[in-house]
């Protein structure tokens, strides 16, 4: 199924993400990781690239599949 937006639905998902980058960097300010080092995917998939791509050395997430995905690279995967 494809969805196509209109000229102000684009706009508004462009502000949506926006908004919720800007929540996410915050947060992390919140928790002591500078906001240069927070990044946010699409999916479980791009998270598990990005982790192997920026060689991280320790991941903490919620999802037991990226942990056990983790397991697989050099990274230190760790449920919270």
């Amino acid at each position: 199924m494809r969805t196509r937006l209109t000229n102000a639905g684009k706009v508004a998902s462009g502000s949506l993400y926006k908004s919720l980058e800007y929540v996410v960097e915050k947060s992390g300010d919140t928790i002591g990781i500078p906001g240069s080092r927070v990044h946010t995917t699409g999916s479980n998939k791009a998270k598990v690239e990005q982790i192997k791509s920026l060689n991280i050395g320790t991941h903490y997430d919620n999802n037991k599949d990226v942990i056990d995905q983790l397991g697989e690279t050099s990274t230190n995967g760790v449920k919270f």
